[in-house]
């Protein structure tokens, strides 16, 4: 079975929950060969791919532009075939010439999520000059300083001294920027002299700074969606608007017009850029809670950048999210704009202490839900989520809100680590169910022949999140088989299964941090694997170039070999492992640092029982104490 457990990552599970193939966000199973002469025929192709995998599907372009060279693209059954295939053909001569292979840019996720209708155009507002006379020095200055930095139906105006001509009186000032249509009763309440007043032609009579003029000529391309202009006063005369279209190729049209001069606005030139732009969804009851952060991020974003912008898309009745669209001028700057989004929408995490998130698998049962949702009830404003996969607990709301919400939770937690924990070993009895041992309440039996209540089966299944051990199995006396899918899907609700799913992925690629590597920005939840080569990925959650083998953000024009950042990052952490309680995982070859606790450590990732003085490993823990008295005299407390 196939489940989507984050942005653009599938996992095919077997029974029991356990993983057996996934794919991250950042891979592709489609690469595209550039520079293969046009002459070259399919066999010869398939020939040349083979070698490194099954090729499923093969594209060669029928019309193709002016040259002796085409591009075409290439599917393989998986990812790791893909990369053999880029890492052996690229920049490597065959068929005559040279050629270049690449991962397929049109078919990843980052490009599939961003969009391209959006386009940034400025012009210079319709403005007018004009010119005030005074008879002396002084009355000129006076005339400055009431009028420095005033505003006219939206037009900031620029007041200076004015030698030259034209020369209205003994002593002349000019003002810069008047709206189009100023006369001398606009300036009558400076106590100015009508008569010694005079103005420009204007550049065009167009009103409202030319926007209705620039709006109506953009919709003369193709459906034009939504135009957002920034709000005048204008300090530098020129009007910044952003505009989105039904499609990426009137987007493109609109290009065109960059650098023309257009007549109805006086000859003002126009300039236009194309801009990305991203859609982000949240649910409507997840909004109305966040809507003043949401807010209050729009107006940052758009002091910080004229370029970047955050904008609620109209809500729908009918549905049940709402869009955010955000726009930025280059990659970097989206990832910015989406990561202060993202974190409002994740919410603010529940610390125990300064390092560690305040979890007990007490929250991932139903009274814990029920728990969380008294707290939340209880304060206005807030919403409460517990993430089971990743066993924590985060807050949504305004951060002033959230407080005693935070303690409720924390003193809760105190309650629960001073609560004794009692464990009931039963044994097999196909007649009952395997947890109560009663007779089932709406029996669910597997394929094994033991019945469980459906009740019991599905505490069984959400307390595996908590547990982190798959696959997942009947524990009916020596029996081994795993739970099938279709009956844990049949019972749980459809949050409940996804996160099981989601636990299970995390404890998988936590078993091989060799293979795997989280995402380098802070909070991002994806994973990629390290290439064998200097490649940069582009990650479909932030936006974040990553260099796959160094593990990093992107070192643009250094290479991995004369990289000293990532070296002094090694120094860091090597230091930091020197100095605490930190060794290395015997199963799975992780770090564990034990903060507290005796010499009894269970892995969190592979769930090996080890001793922590001599690092042998015990099987389900057993025998595990024995060991600590006779070998090293106490178990450690």
């Amino acid at each position: 079975m196939t489940v989507h457990v984050l942005d653009n990552i599938s996992v095919i599970f077997e029974p029991g929950f356990e993983v057996a193939h996934l794919m991250t966000a950042f891979e592709s199973s489609w690469i595209t060969l550039s520079g293969v002469p046009k002459v070259t025929d399919r066999e010869s192709l398939y020939r040349l791919l083979s070698p490194f995998g099954k090729v499923v599907q093969l594209n060669i372009p029928t019309k193709t532009h002016t040259g002796h060279t085409t591009t075409i693209s290439a599917h393989f059954t998986n990812y790791a075939e893909a990369v053999a295939a880029i890492d052996g053909l690229d920049n490597v001569e065959v068929f005559g010439t040279r050629i270049h292979v690449r991962s397929s840019s049109g078919r990843s996720a980052v490009n599939r999520q961003l969009q391209d209708r959006v386009i940034a155009i400025s012009w210079t507002a319709p403005m007018n000059v004009g010119y005030a006379g005074f008879d002396t020095l002084q009355d000129a200055q006076n005339a400055i300083a009431a009028a420095d930095g005033f505003t006219l139906r939206g037009h900031r105006v620029a007041v200076a001294m004015h030698a030259g001509l034209p020369a209205v009186a003994a002593y002349n000032i000019k003002l810069s920027g008047l709206p189009p249509d100023a006369n001398p009763n606009d300036l009558a309440h400076f106590g100015w002299p009508k008569n010694n007043l005079m103005f420009e032609r204007p550049t065009c009579r167009a009103g409202c700074f030319g926007i209705p003029r620039i709006k109506a000529l953009l919709a003369t391309f193709g459906k034009l969606e939504h135009f957002d202009v920034s709000p005048p006063p204008y300090t530098d005369g020129m009007v910044q608007a952003l505009a989105r279209f039904g499609s990426p190729n009137v987007a493109e049209d609109i290009l065109t017009l960059h650098g023309i001069n257009f007549p109805p606005l006086g000859g003002t030139r126009l300039y236009v850029r194309r801009v990305l732009s991203i859609l982000v969804s949240v649910a409507k009851t997840v909004y109305n809670i966040l809507e003043p952060e949401v807010l209050r991020i729009q107006e940052a974003i758009q002091s910080r950048s004229r370029g970047s912008h955050l904008r609620v898309l109209e809500m729908k009745p009918r549905l049940p999210d709402v869009d955010i669209e955000l726009v930025a001028e280059d990659r970097e700057e989206l990832a910015y704009v989406k990561t202060k989004l993202s974190q409002v929408i994740r919410g603010r995490l529940v610390m125990e202490n300064a390092s560690t998130p305040a979890w007990d698998d007490y929250f991932s049962r139903p009274i814990g839900g029920r728990f969380l949702d008294t707290v939340q009830k209880r304060h206005a404003g807030l919403l409460i989520h517990a993430d089971k996969p990743g066993r924590t607990i985060r807050i949504l709301g305004l951060a002033e809100k959230g407080e005693p919400a935070v303690a409720e939770i924390l003193a809760k937690l105190l309650d629960l680590r001073a609560q004794m924990v009692h464990t009931i070993h039963h044994h097999d009895h196909r007649d009952h169910c395997l947890v109560c041992l009663c007779p089932p309440a709406v029996p669910v039996t597997l394929y094994c022949g033991h019945t469980w209540c459906k009740a019991c089966l599905s505490d069984y299944l959400r307390a595996a999140n908590g547990l982190r051990s798959f696959p997942l199995r009947c524990f009916g006396g020596s029996c081994t088989e795993r739970i099938p899918l279709e009956v844990a899907r049949s019972i749980l609700p459809l949050s409940d299964f996804d996160a099981l799913a989601l636990s299970s992925f995390q404890t998988y690629v936590q078993a091989r941090p060799d293979e795997f590597h989280h995402c380098p920005t802070p909070d991002c939840p994806q994973v990629f694997r390290a290439g064998p080569r200097e490649r940069v990925l582009i990650c479909p959650s932030c936006f974040i170039r990553v260099c796959t083998r160094c593990k990093v953000a992107n070192h643009e024009g250094v290479t991995c070999a004369n990289r000293t950042h990532g070296a002094q990052e090694d120094r860091l952490f090597d230091h930091y492992v020197n100095t605490h309680d930190v060794k290395t995982c015997p199963g799975c070859r992780a770090l564990i640092e034990r903060a507290e606790g005796c010499h009894h450590v269970t892995c969190t990732r592979c769930k090996t029982h080890v001793c922590w003085v001599c690092l042998e490993t015990f099987e389900e823990g057993k025998g595990i104490y024995e060991h600590l008295r006779s070998m090293h005299g106490s178990i450690g407390l």
